[in-house]
């Protein structure tokens, strides 16, 4: 039944990446060079086809990160905590690691040297100071203390590197 006048596409099942023009290519738009074969085309105005919509004249609203009233009234702000300086918050940190800890010795200090590395540098930023001052501040309350320490990684992307090894350490010691 094959004609072989007949024209047929040609199945690419079986075949190599390289069998294939043009495969796996890099638009030409995204790296732009002197041998770019794509228009140069640049759109500066929008056409209006419904003849009602009219140029911006005040920018947008900024975009707020919304709060959810739950979690708004969990929050409570504790005014007596004063942020520890860069030299009492190390100390503090020293003795939470000098404690005897639930985490096998291999886990502890896979965690401390993750802790260690950094610390000096976070020490640097004053809301990271009154973060670590609060959590020191509630050591007597495990259950305060992993509830501030999780809040302050779901809103601080900064810490999300070494915070959870700290969590570990704080957690684990044997206050």
């Amino acid at each position: 039944m094959e004609s072989s006048g007949m024209n047929r596409t040609r199945s690419f099942q079986n075949c190599r990446e390289t069998e294939i023009p043009g495969y796996n290519d890099c638009p030409s738009f995204i790296y732009p060079g002197a041998a770019s074969i794509a228009p140069k085309r640049i759109v500066s105005q929008s056409v209006d086809t419904s003849g009602n919509t009219r140029m911006a004249t005040v920018p947008p609203p900024s975009m707020k990160r919304k709060v959810s009233e739950k979690l708004r009234s969990t929050e409570s702000l504790d005014t007596s905590i004063v942020a520890l300086s860069k030299q009492e918050l190390s100390d503090k940190y020293q003795w939470i690691t000098s404690l005897p800890s639930n985490l096998q010795d291999k886990e502890f200090s896979f965690y401390k040297t993750k802790v260690d590395k950094v610390l000096e540098n976070v020490l640097e930023n004053e809301g990271t100071r009154y973060a670590l001052s609060e959590i020191f501040a509630n050591l007597n309350d495990s259950k305060r203390v992993t509830d501030l320490i999780t809040k302050w990684m779901l809103s601080d992307m900064s810490v999300n590197s070494w915070c959870p090894s700290f969590r570990k350490l704080i957690e684990n010691a044997q206050i």
